[in-house]
């Protein structure tokens, strides 16, 4: 069986890695360079330890962090271009086709009916690309702005819907993990915290092609585990965590460009397996330098979702 590169380390493949179960969309293999942009690496004051605020939609404007976020120039390569694609386990992204039925009907700021209408699609999208036995949905985030003019807070006509980041970061560490199972599934944490799982994200655009603030993704194989800094995430009752990046020239940037409403990009935000597979993906948006000012206002849901692989416990 051959080995894959994880973290900068050897490691066997995982046979799901090979058998994607759902096919994605044609590869583009028309040239194109690579852009050239920026996104936001943090850093911490020497003996600190980075937090951050939870967003709150009752109080946008109190996010506040200790973190010093710094813009660092990339080159982001069309992913559409590659000869073969991405996988989820492999490199920790792919994009997979998801096209919703014609006759759906949802307000993607209704949370009641996006949970009722969306999240059995999405479930089914995470259970097919990862090759799991169960998933459990998490939570979603809709997101409508731009990303060079954001790191994440709520919009300014609308609080309730959250604007891109151009922050590069990682949603979930080794504790939050299995913190957010815990969460989810109180009643059966203690039988499902020794089966492997990870927390899954489809991203998706609500309106498309998208030519404002893509989302960009770092290959796990360029990442080494120094580069992620670890971050509280704070809420008023409780605690996570998320990791935030260390600038690391080596960092491989992808996108895919021109996304539709009939795809998703589908990726890791958290692996409980050590080895063999893509445990954290680095992500973030973008300003495409090529895209016009009087593009529309990227338009987004994002979907997360626990992902079971009892075979494997």
């Amino acid at each position: 069986m051959p080995a894959l590169a994880v973290h900068g380390f050897t490691l066997p493949r995982l046979q799901s890695a090979a058998q994607p179960t759902r096919s994605s969309p044609p590869v583009n293999r028309v040239v194109c360079a690579a852009l050239q942009s920026s996104v936001v690496y943090a850093t911490v004051p020497e003996g600190e330890e980075l937090f951050v605020t939870a967003y709150l939609p009752e109080s946008p404007s109190e996010r506040k962090t200790n973190g010093n976020y710094n813009p660092q120039t990339i080159e982001v390569e069309n992913a559409r271009q590659r000869d073969e694609p991405f996988s989820l386990h492999e490199h920790g992204f792919t994009l997979a086709d998801f096209q919703l039925p014609e006759d759906l009907e949802l307000d993607w700021k209704n949370a009641d009916q996006v949970k009722d209408k969306y999240y059995p699609l999405a479930l089914q999208l995470v259970k097919d690309v990862s090759g799991a036995t169960r998933v459990h949905p998490v939570e979603h985030i809709v997101r409508k702005g731009r990303a060079r003019t954001s790191r994440g807070q709520s919009h300014p006509e609308d609080p309730a819907v959250m604007q891109p980041s151009n922050a590069l970061h990682v949603d979930f560490t080794t504790e939050s993990g299995p913190l957010r199972l815990e969460w989810a599934l109180p009643e059966e944490y203690d039988l499902l915290q020794r089966v492997p799982f990870a927390i899954v994200q489809v991203w998706r655009p609500i309106v498309g092609p998208v030519d404002e603030s893509p989302l960009a993704f770092v290959d796990v194989k360029s990442v080494s585990p120094q580069d992620l800094t670890y971050g509280r995430l704070v809420y008023p009752d409780k605690h996570s965590s998320f990791y935030a990046m260390k600038h690391n020239p080596g960092h491989e940037f992808y996108y895919y460009k021109g996304m539709t409403t009939s795809e998703a990009a589908v990726f890791k935000c958290y692996d409980s397996r050590t080895q063999g597979t893509a445990r954290f993906t680095p992500h973030c948006s973008f300003h495409d330098p090529t895209t016009s000012d009087a593009a529309a206002e990227r338009y987004s849901i994002e979907f997360r979702a626990l992902a079971f692989f009892e075979e494997e416990g």
